[in-house]
């Protein structure tokens, strides 16, 4: 038999008896027995739920180094949406990169980046570039069943973490060209967490400041990805608003009914 606190089910670095107590038809959880197998696997559903919904919304840096790495890798193959290598010339690579990185700027987020005649990215396209938004898809969105589109269907939003994240990524493989040649280095915690935090700040406000604008960004892109991912953007179930509802007065009324 197995003993369990649902502190240790729901414990963010420690999630696999979630994924292993189907196997076992007798389990104690904070001192209860469990012998209908029913009932462990609603409540095995319930915390692997709870699981998707923190690793969205809590994510960090420290500890996540297979998601960093999983992030870091599809960024690397999304550069060429960059077009910085359409020059073989190391110096004009160099050049580009190091604007797309400018400090305090992040050029390489916004839409409309153009290096010809002169270098200028549009202002009014924040968050949009393509290689963002192809690595928040790849990673998050790709099918019906990722995390992303649950975590939607949970929260009728995209939660900022992860856009915070894919700019990230996307800095850090952009940051391997910044002399003009490829300098493989690590996603770590150490080097990049401050950018991250700096990354979702910016989300943030200009979410504060544009609500309206931020809104309609997350509703484009997930029309987009469901799209791609063959479902209907429209159908996308989501949990209902209950919040005024006075249930205890529904049931009075009934009982009124029957005396």
């Amino acid at each position: 038999m197995n003993h369990l606190s649902l502190s240790d089910l729901t414990h963010p670095k420690n999630p696999t008896p979630c994924y292993s107590l189907c196997r076992q038809r007798i389990v104690r959880i904070d001192g209860i027995l469990l012998c209908d197998l029913g009932v462990l696997k609603g409540i095995i559903f319930a915390i692997t739920e709870f699981l998707v919904i923190q690793y969205i919304c809590r994510w960090e840096l420290i500890g996540a180094a297979q998601i960093r790495g999983e992030v870091k890798a599809k960024a690397d193959n999304l550069i060429d949406k960059y077009d910085i290598l359409s020059s073989t010339n190391k110096a004009i690579v160099k050049v580009r990169v190091r604007w797309l990185l400018g400090i305090g700027q992040r050029q390489f987020t916004y839409g409309g980046i153009k290096y010809e005649p002169e270098m200028k990215s549009d202002p009014q396209q924040p968050l949009s570039h393509e290689g963002i938004v192809r690595l928040l898809e790849k990673q998050w969105f790709k099918t019906g069943h990722s995390e992303g589109l649950r975590y939607f269907k949970k929260f009728n939003t995209i939660p900022n973490p992860l856009i915070a994240l894919a700019m990230t990524s996307m800095e850090a493989s952009l940051t391997q060209w910044e002399d003009g040649g490829l300098v493989k280095s690590q996603f770590s915690e150490t080097k990049w967490r401050h950018m991250y935090h700096s990354h979702l700040v910016y989300i943030n406000t200009l979410g504060d400041n544009s609500p309206k604008w931020m809104a309609n960004y997350k509703s484009r892109f997930l029309k987009r990805v469901c799209s791609h991912a063959g479902i209907d953007a429209d159908g996308v179930v989501q949990a209902p608003d209950i919040t005024s509802i006075d249930f205890a007065s529904l049931e009075a009324l009934v009982e009124d009914q029957e005396d």
